[in-house]
């Protein structure tokens, strides 16, 4: 045992009973020169009563605070009031703070934020607990890890690093402290915290405004003015917390009437939401993304948030808009500001401040949030799959919700189009969480990993398992529709797909739809031979509004049945226009052309066709070019000329790049094609040159005359 004497700091706040209890068990773990402070609130004789009975314990009126302001020593030991404490727990923590490097150290601990956390049952009492913590430290006998952050229930200090990190804050200043020195995990050693409604670390702060929107930003400048403008009805402030944004997110921000800050990017979303919630000044807060719009009744929302008290969290509807219909999430996204903070570097979750569990609450219809951002031309644009991927990587380094950061990595493995990677991340998980929910995310990315390989008889096993754990059908009949198809069941598909609600709550609170699965259908009727009932769907999907699968699908369905992909445009209302977009532009430069030619025709003059286009312009045959050129050039869209854009592709060979620039600059005279062409030119090989010479006098006979002229 380490020889360094502590100040043990214990905020109290919940029951005399609890109080006592904590001091009581911590008694026995203390060193004959440790001294006890216990921080008594103002108003709480009750528990002034419990300490002046241990003559071993001094009390401090206030909080936590005021008690570390009354210690003396360099090491302290900060302690809530209700914890569950075994016996020698302790000793390893004092071993760990031997090494002069250490700033914290902290045991595992049952009820806590952050890596800290231990994510089993809470135990029924002390006795429960020593059996608990004797057989976790047969377990985990000597394992330290360096983490990021402990949590505020139970952590030892070193006064002098946490006095210059700007401590103590009711969250501990860990971003300061991790600079000044090691934060280690003690996970040898567990302790519990029963984590009571009174508890001495919940604090409430006088709080001007009733409710804030809090989001954090980069690059978002198309989409931010429109958020904030959809969501100040609802709130008294915007708070944007832009973490390095190169384009206008900033200006248009500000211009929208929103309060920014100037923050950074640390590869972590949870703290980066936590930073923007330290800036907001209201009760509460709405947490909104950039690419989202904010829709409902705001005097409705602010009559319910008005009241006295009222659950430390509320379920927000987050409808995520997809290409083939939308998803519809319940999520915490509305909470009391001193009660909740984010956790996790990805797909970060709403949790109780102290004890780190879920931010549970009820459902709120008074505000809905519609998201597009994982639209999948979007997702491709910023490469958020492979962002996801590395953040979901650092998450499981980082040992916070560690279940869940297994389940995210597997996650993000399988939209990076990682298989292998992601059925072992699954595997792992399943390997240590006992958890339902978890369990229940780890097996249906399982599923969708391993049939995707064709490991048809894996996938079958873990939809075996998840029958048993799932409490809602819908959750089962949607895995078990990728296994049938995955085993040729095509049969089966069909009919499980009928039977499917048109939109039904699966276990992760998702409101998922039939649509989702209509491409299985569609695939599994072409292979019955049932391919005008396939074509039929797709028409049916289309004219809904809805894309269940990429065009090159679509085309072969539709060729099947004896048409092609120019119909597709004649069934697509104009609610689903930019989702349609969104796919073409993803598909080979045959297919996408036709279609986006068709769509022009059905709605001429829409600019989201000519941004098609233009996208398109470097891939397509010169003459197609020319005649995309045209509509643009009418538009007032002469620097996005497909023919120019065809003339500097590195792309296309010399001979496209001629005629290319050739047509640009004999039909509409820019000048910005002479020089294109002058180097397409002399890039034609020898051998090739009278058959483009040829070409050009066809298309272009002004500039195959001056050539002719030249040579």
């Amino acid at each position: 045992m380490s020889s360094g004497a502590l100040d043990v700091v214990v905020t109290g706040g919940g029951s005399p009973a609890e109080l006592k209890a904590t001091l009581e068990a911590l008694k026995p773990a203390l060193g004959v020169r440790d001294e006890v402070v216990c921080a008594v609130p103002a108003g709480r004789a009750d528990l002034d009563r419990v300490v002046a009975a241990l003559p071993w314990v001094r009390a401090v009126p206030g909080g936590r605070a005021e008690a570390v302001a009354a210690t003396g020593r360099d090491l302290l030991l900060l302690v809530d009031g209700d914890m569950l404490l075994p016996r020698h727990w302790l000793d390893a923590v004092r071993e760990v703070l031997d090494d002069e490097t250490v700033v914290a150290a902290g045991p595992r601990c049952i009820g806590s934020i952050g890596p800290q956390r231990a994510e089993i049952p809470p135990p029924a009492g002390v006795r429960q607990l020593r059996d608990l913590a004797r057989e976790w430290r047969e377990r985990h006998r000597g394992r330290r890890y360096d983490v990021d952050r402990l949590g505020p229930v139970c952590v030892a200090l070193r006064r002098s690093a946490l006095l210059t990190a700007g401590g103590p804050t009711p969250d501990l200043p860990w971003e300061r402290l991790r600079d000044l020195g090691r934060i280690v995990l003690v996970d040898d050693a567990l302790v519990a915290h029963t984590g009571a409604a009174g508890c001495g670390l919940r604090v409430v702060t006088e709080s001007p405004l009733l409710v804030s929107a809090s989001m954090i930003v980069r690059d978002e400048s198309a989409t931010i003015g429109a958020g904030i403008d959809a969501v100040t009805p609802f709130v008294d402030e915007v708070v944007v917390y832009d973490t390095g944004s190169l384009d206008d997110t900033v200006a248009v921000a500000r211009a929208h009437g929103a309060r920014v800050i100037d923050g950074f990017w640390d590869e972590h979303f949870g703290d980066a939401r936590n930073r923007a919630i330290a800036h907001c000044t209201g009760r509460w807060v709405l947490w909104v993304d950039a690419d989202e719009t904010a829709v409902g009744d705001p005097d409705a929302l602010r009559r319910r948030l008005s009241g006295p008290g009222g659950p430390a969290a509320y379920r927000v509807r987050q409808v995520n808009e997809y290409a083939n219909g939308t998803q519809v999430v319940v999520f915490p996204r509305l909470f009391q500001r001193d009660a909740v903070r984010l956790a996790g570097r990805l797909h970060e979750q709403a949790v109780d401040r102290i004890t780190g569990g879920p931010a549970a609450g009820p459902e709120i219809g008074e505000v809905e949030l519609r998201h597009a951002g994982y639209q999948f031309a979007t997702f491709v644009t910023k490469d958020k799959a492979e962002r996801n991927r590395r953040l979901a990587l650092r998450a499981v380094e980082d040992r916070v919700l560690a279940a869940d950061a297994l389940a995210n990595l597997a996650r993000a493995e399988f939209s990076s189009g990682n298989l292998a990677e992601s059925i072992d991340a699954a595997r792992r998980g399943l390997d240590t969480d006992t958890r339902r929910p978890v369990r229940i995310k780890l097996l249906t990315t399982l599923i969708r990993a391993c049939t995707a390989l064709s490991r048809v008889d894996e996938a079958a096993r873990a939809l075996d398992e998840l029958r048993t754990l799932a409490s809602k059908q819908v959750t089962v009949d949607h895995m078990e529709v990728l296994v049938r198809y995955a085993a040729g069941d095509d049969e089966r598909v069909v009919e499980l797909v009928a039977a499917v609600p048109e939109l039904a709550e699966d276990d992760g609170a998702v409101l998922v739809a039939r649509s989702q699965l209509t491409s299985y259908e569609i695939h599994s009727l072409i292979r019955l031979g049932r391919t005008a009932d396939a074509a039929e769907r797709l028409r049916a999907e289309l004219r809904a509004g809805r894309i269940p699968m990429p065009v090159v699908g679509m085309a072969d369905t539709l060729r099947q049945a004896g048409s092609d992909v120019a119909e597709i445009a004649a069934h697509v209302p104009p609610s689903a226009l930019r989702a349609l977009i969104h796919e073409v532009g993803q598909a080979p430069v045959s297919l996408a052309e036709p279609l986006a030619d068709g769509l022009w025709q059905r709605f001429p003059g829409d600019r989201t066709v000519l941004a098609l286009a233009a996208w398109l312009g470097p891939r397509m045959p010169v003459l197609r070019a020319l005649e995309w050129s045209s509509r643009l050039r009418r538009a007032g869209h002469e620097t996005q000329c497909p023919l120019l854009a065809v003339a500097r592709s590195a792309d296309r060979g010399a001979r496209d790049r001629s005629l290319a620039a050739a047509v640009a600059y004999e039909t509409f005279r820019d000048p910005a094609a002479m020089p294109l062409l002058s180097a397409a030119l002399d890039e034609v090989p020898a051998d090739e040159e009278a058959a483009v010479l040829d070409e050009l006098r066809l298309i272009a006979p002004g500039i195959a005359a001056a050539v002719e002229l030249a040579v």
